[in-house]
């Protein structure tokens, strides 16, 4: 019994022995395959030349061409250049405004307003100036108080315009409105020497129309001054142009 159990033993030692060498084998087998001879190689010295050029080529000598003597006289120097002379320039003198004098009111007034000058008139009115020598602001003729020194203004007395005869006929057919601002300027004589529109009506037919027909029809007695004298005056008026339905 003792016998049979060690022959198993026995196998196992040769394989193992085996398995050993074939190790030893493989490893001393890489060993010498691999061995690499690792000795440094010495660095060449790095040689450097110098590369020389060659010198550059000089340019042609320029051919000069031959000057041949004559016996014509060299000719004079030129005369000088003209220089123009400018003219001065002269600013004109500057004008020094001189600011009007002010007239200024001896004493002051009660009643508001810039008036800058008190008149008096020697003609009795119902402005607030005196009738004789004081210090009120009524006018003294031609002065610019409140008060009235004399004269009168402009009466029309004759002239008018009507919606049915006078409306424009091209303002009628496409129903133009408005009211037309006029100012209406009176000669000595009271007829209208001049008619300008201060305000459209929005349609030219009707301011066109309303200062035509006031130069021809309106008739004025004529503004006078505090002696009685018949004077140019002007009167701000309008007129309104309305389709009767």
């Amino acid at each position: 019994m003792a016998r049979a159990g060690t022959a198993p033993n026995h196998d196992r030692l040769k394989a193992g022995l085996a398995a050993g060498v074939l190790q030893v084998g493989l490893v001393y087998g890489l060993i010498v395959g691999l061995n690499v001879d690792m000795t440094s190689v010495p660095n060449e010295v790095l040689k450097v030349y110098d590369i020389l050029q060659d010198p550059p080529t000089p340019p042609p000598e320029p051919i000069l061409p031959e000057r041949t003597k004559t016996d014509e006289e060299e000719g004079a120097a030129a005369p000088p250049n003209l220089r123009a002379r400018p003219t001065p320039v002269v600013a004109p003198p500057t004008p020094i405004p001189v600011r009007s004098k002010i007239v200024a009111s001896p004493a002051p007034s009660p009643v508001d307003g810039p008036d800058a000058s008190a008149g008096a008139s020697a003609r009795p009115g119902p402005g607030t100036g005196a009738g004789g020598v004081g210090t009120g602001t009524g006018s003294g003729g031609a002065g610019t108080g409140s008060g009235s020194g004399g004269g009168s203004e402009a009466r029309r007395v004759r002239g008018a315009l009507s919606f049915e005869r006078d409306y424009p006929r091209a303002a009628r057919a496409i129903r133009a409105e408005g009211r037309v601002f006029v100012r209406i300027g009176i000669a000595a004589d009271g007829r209208v020497s001049g008619c300008t529109i201060t305000r459209s009506s929005g349609n030219g037919d009707l301011d066109r129309t309303t200062c035509r027909l006031i130069v021809q029809r309106f008739r004025y007695a004529p503004a006078r001054d505090q002696s009685g004298q018949p004077i140019a005056a002007t009167e701000s008026t309008s007129f309104d142009w309305r389709l009767l339905p």
